[in-house]
């Protein structure tokens, strides 16, 4: 799901001071004619001494083994749920790839080209 204000709001109004909030992705509104909404009470950060941050999972590419380890692990033990849209026929490629650009998509995005 694209991101939007409303949850950027509510995860706000749960955490804690100093509160950090995190953005990363946003490929759902690459090609938008207009500004998605931006997070709602966002001046709640000066009073929390809070800070809004964005990366690059390229930032971290240093860290991804130990990154695929702790997945592995929190999935292996229920910790993480994961979601996986297929789609199906290596003539759907271009709407499969547009679905990513329109927030179409759940979870992971695949394209599944023979049995």
């Amino acid at each position: 799901m694209p991101f939007d204000g409303f949850k950027a709001s509510a995860r706000r109004s749960v955490s804690r001071p100093p509160r950090r909030v995190v953005l990363c992705g946003g490929i759902a509104s690459y090609n938008a004619t207009e500004l998605p909404p931006g997070p709602k009470n966002y001046l709640n950060l000066i009073v929390q001494r809070g800070r809004m941050e964005g990366f690059l999972v390229l930032d971290y590419m240093s860290r991804a083994a130990e990154a695929i380890a702790a997945l592995a692990g929190w999935v292996q033990a229920g910790k993480l749920k994961y979601k996986v849209d297929v789609q199906h026929g290596l003539e759907n490629a271009p709407a499969t790839l547009r679905r990513l650009f329109e927030g179409r998509n759940e979870g992971k995005q695949l394209l599944r080209i023979a049995e």
